[in-house]
């Protein structure tokens, strides 16, 4: 509540307007002009409200860091990146000591690896700066089989979904950044699926974030099509008036997802065959973090 932006605006612009009135009017107004040191003390009283407010606010925010673009995030999030490119110059060096004929991109190439990994890494940054529960987490990646939508990636196989073509075809924060062509964050799924930007599931009974970021490939055979999603339930990342941090989360998330959508690429260009249905993507229980 102390940290609530929108509190913060109504609470200045009233007081301003206070402010504005007894400077303009003030002279004229005869309630003023009779109690000239009761307005003094009551504007002396708002300004010591205020004071003390913003002093509260101050403490909230910094108990709250896990929450707040601290330098910590930035850090925690260089490392998630840098542990990425890690793994994949390990992989490339090794093929590089060993490779000959013409096996060499197909052994650099493990794109359904690196997806993983990807998906490992966000989670556990949320963990971490967002201090979220592995359950409350998800990331997908929808992809356009055919005519039909499935998951082809995600990182929690006991989450139940609701179908891929459904939301592609309904009102959903992945059908809004696939028609639109670009990604888009919603701090609040609840004030998104007011606008219709966003397709309460079922057992939605808690607010939520949700980051969609759509993918496109050209090949010669047609368009592939990607929509990468990255969902929080039980909890928001951040206030929906908090636009500071919304393009931070918005930026973060970019991040992650480009690096998916260059495995996806990847993905295409090596012509994985992979089934309908979705492919789970484990993530090793001895790096889950409580």
């Amino acid at each position: 509540m102390l940290n609530s932006r929108l509190l913060t605006i109504i609470a200045t612009a009233l007081f301003g307007g206070f402010i504005i009135y007894l400077d303009v009017f003030g002279g004229q107004d005869d309630f003023v002009k009779q109690n000239q040191e009761f307005m003094r003390r009551l504007v002396l009283g708002f300004l010591g409200i205020a004071l003390f407010l913003q002093l509260l606010r101050l403490a909230a925010e910094w108990s709250e860091k896990p929450n707040s673009m601290a330098g910590s995030t930035i850090v925690e999030l260089l490392l998630s990146v840098g542990r990425i490119v890690e793994q994949k110059v390990w992989r490339f060096r090794s093929v590089a000591a060993t490779f000959s004929g013409n096996q060499a991109f197909q052994k650099l190439t493990q794109p359904e690896l690196q997806i993983g990994l990807i998906l490992k890494e966000v989670n556990d940054y949320l963990r971490s700066q967002h201090k979220m529960r592995e359950d409350r987490l998800d990331a997908t990646v929808l992809h356009k089989n055919g005519e039909k939508w499935d998951y082809l990636f995600n990182s929690n196989p006991n989450r139940n979904r609701t179908s891929a073509n459904t939301l592609m075809t309904e009102q959903s924060t992945a059908r809004h950044a696939h028609s639109n062509g670009r990604p888009v964050f919603f701090a609040s799924k609840v004030a998104a699926s007011k606008t219709k930007n966003y397709r309460l599931g079922l057992e939605e009974s808690t607010d939520g974030s949700i980051y969609c970021y759509p993918v496109k490939v050209e090949t010669k055979s047609g368009e592939k099509q990607f929509v990468i999603t990255f969902a929080t339930y039980g909890g928001c990342l951040c206030e929906k008036y908090n636009i500071q941090a919304e393009r931070a989360l918005s930026l973060i998330f970019r991040e992650f997802s480009r690096r998916i959508e260059l495995e996806l690429v990847l993905w295409t260009i090596k012509g994985f065959k992979k089934e309908p249905r979705s492919a789970k993507v484990k993530i090793d229980p001895r790096r889950q973090k409580k």
